[in-house]
């Protein structure tokens, strides 16, 4: 095996040791996230029923609290794109209408 094959193979194992570390990074961030949400089922559930739950229970209310989140951000992407939207036609219906004022000037001229 040459230098070159052997740097190679180097390069291609440090490539995959980062691709798993990245990964790893990703599942620990989403898991810290499950965790934030399960925390809180269980401090609402806590607050409502005392210790009158299990684990169903807090399973159960934190996916209904991501799901919520989830579709508060579907809503939130809509209205911002909704408002970029509107915020093109108004620089479009401004700049047809400083035409129109241009060419009025101009006949009268």
């Amino acid at each position: 095996m040459s230098l070159l094959e052997r740097y190679e193979l180097m390069k291609q194992a440090e490539q995959v040791e980062e691709v798993s570390t990245e990964e790893q990074e990703k599942v620990a961030a989403e898991m810290e996230i499950l965790a934030q949400y399960a925390e809180a089922a269980e401090e609402g559930l806590k607050a409502e029923f005392g210790n009158d739950y299990d684990l169903e229970d807090v399973e159960k209310l934190a996916e209904m609290l991501i799901q919520k989140d989830l579709e508060i951000n579907d809503e939130e992407t809509k209205v911002a794109e909704l408002d970029e939207a509107g915020k093109i036609m108004a620089q479009s219906f401004a700049e047809e209408l400083q035409k129109i004022s241009n060419k009025s000037e101009e006949k009268s001229e």
